[in-house]
Order: C-alpha cells, then sequence, then structure tokens
C-alpha cells in the first residue's frame, strides 16, 4: 500500500485517544514523508537531427504529485557528428521551462563526448496531480547523440 497523506486532525481536550486515529495521523503521515513521489527512466541512446525543440525519444517521466515543488534531474553523455551546439531543456506537461532559444544547457562545439548534466526545481509547484516531465534537445547541425541517458523526477514539496 502507498503511503497517504492526511491532514492531522484537531484534538480536543478530553478526547480518547485511539489506535485507528494514531496509526492515520502519525504513523501513516510519517510513512508519507518518508516516501516522497518518485520516477525515473534510463535511454541507451537516441538521436536527433533537428534544429528546433523536439522531444528527446524516451526521456519522459510521468509523476503524481501532492502538489510541491519538484526537482528534475538529467544525466547524460553527448556528441554530435560536426561541431554543433547541443541544447538542451526540461518540459513539464509539454511546456518548456528554458529559455525560448537556449533552453537550460547548451553544449557549443560537441563533436566528442560530453558529460551533461541538466537540475531544475520548479519555482512554483505544479497542482496536485499528475505530470508528465520531458527532455526537449536540438542541435544547430548534424547529428546529436545522447547516451546512458537518466532522468529523474521527484516531487521535494
Amino acid at each position: 500500500m502507498s503511503a497517504v497523506w492526511t491532514t492531522p486532525k484537531n484534538w480536543n481536550v478530553g478526547e480518547l485517544l485511539i489506535a485507528a486515529d494514531m496509526n492515520t495521523h502519525l504513523r501513516d503521515n510519517l510513512d508519507w514523508l518518508k516516501s516522497r513521489p518518485f520516477n525515473s527512466v534510463a535511454v541507451a541512446t537516441t538521436t536527433t537531427t533537428s534544429t528546433s525543440f523536439v522531444q528527446m525519444t524516451g526521456a519522459s517521466v510521468s509523476l503524481t504529485s501532492v502538489g510541491g515543488s519538484v526537482l528534475i534531474m538529467a544525466s547524460m553523455v553527448v556528441y554530435g557528428s560536426a561541431a554543433c551546439t547541443i541544447t538542451t531543456d526540461f518540459a513539464v506537461d509539454g511546456t518548456r521551462v528554458g529559455h525560448t532559444t537556449n533552453g537550460l544547457l547548451a553544449l557549443t562545439s560537441a563533436p566528442s563526448n560530453v558529460n551533461a548534466t541538466m537540475v531544475w526545481i520548479t519555482p512554483t509547484p505544479p497542482s496536485a496531480g499528475a505530470h508528465t516531465y520531458t527532455v526537449w534537445w536540438k542541435t544547430s547541425a548534424g547529428t546529436a547523440t545522447a547516451a546512458d541517458y537518466r532522468l529523474f523526477v521527484m516531487e521535494v514539496r
């Protein structure tokens, strides 16, 4: 059974303390605090030749949250078939979060393997419910490749 948060009750003077209330309002809420929602995905290798932002194949994670801030992390090895700029960005429910042109991370002249890491926390927490977190990218020339890719999403409150 997954942990569920229950708004703690207001205890009244003289109210009988019973095990079910303690389990619901103390034990279960402590379990919930320890089990922050998270999800991750691993992608072996994917490529793009697009010069405008497109969603990275396989780089998508769904997470059901309670309305807290979300930490999104991505790590990958990227390289291009020629001297180029590989630009990456995150999106929440299909809406990119970075700069319109430059995204969150731009790797210039990346014909050889470059270890790239992006970390972003939502400045405004998404509403409670299910959301999809994706990585978008583009290349200025040739073919861009991402290998050993990991995407991790966690609600941090």
